[in-house]
């Protein structure tokens, strides 16, 4: 027993560490056996749900918007005539971009580069001096409906059922509208109106330069005085 005593006086240093690393050891064993937390059932279901709500919605918010696609026959004073492809945003410079440019002859004057085209189309590009064709000819633009003075430039026709434009009080660019008119054309119409005191009757429009029989006859029920 005294040797026992002894030997704890000696060594009791060593006693303290040892109890220190048990206890140490068991708290460390105790806490790793403790069980995680478990989700309920309710709470998976949920989270799975509205994960794949976002992820469809997200799918829906970067979908490309579809466009159709058609075709257009391209004629006249162009480098390759021939059939393109379309789209509800193609407009006609780049239709003459795709058939080559415009041919050296062709006449800008009487065609509106930035009309929108459709599917099964044709398209005619008149040489200079050249008139289109009524059945080539562009459809003429309908203006937006809206409140107008007594001097409105269009009126309806009651006969034709459509738009007509008045010759004694469009504009250039309304001008433009009609079948066969381009720009210089525009511009001699307002000028034939301002020397000659304005048009009495549509028939005077073949009074003006460049403008013949053909050409009226294709617009004769698009215009009025």
């Amino acid at each position: 027993m005294l040797a026992a005593w002894e030997w704890l006086k000696q060594y009791w240093q060593f006693v303290i560490i040892g109890l220190l690393t048990v206890s140490v050891g068991l708290v460390l064993f105790l806490l790793l056996r403790t069980p995680a937390p478990t989700q309920k059932s309710d709470d998976v279901f949920t989270n799975s749900h509205s994960a794949v709500l976002a992820t469809a919605s997200t799918a829906s918010a970067t979908a490309p918007t579809t466009t159709q696609t058609g075709f257009v026959d391209v004629k006249g004073a162009v480098k390759k005539p021939g059939i393109y492809q379309v789209n509800d945003n193609t407009r006609l410079f780049d239709v003459v971009r795709l058939a080559g440019g415009l041919a050296t002859d062709a006449d800008q004057q009487q065609i509106n580069l930035a009309q929108q085209l459709n599917d099964q189309q044709v398209v005619f590009i008149p040489k200079i001096g050249e008139e289109v064709p009524p059945q080539y000819a562009a459809p003429v633009a309908t203006p937006a409906t809206s409140e107008a003075p007594a001097t409105a430039t269009a009126t309806t026709s009651k006969s034709t059922g459509g738009t007509q434009v008045n010759l004694n009080t469009a504009t250039a660019e309304e001008l433009q509208q009609l079948t066969g008119i381009g720009q210089k054309k525009a511009e001699l119409i307002i000028q034939f109106r301002t020397e000659q005191g304005g048009f009495k009757q549509p028939e005077d429009l073949k009074k003006v330069s460049g403008i013949g029989d053909k050409t009226f006859e294709s617009l004769k029920d698009s215009v009025t005085v």
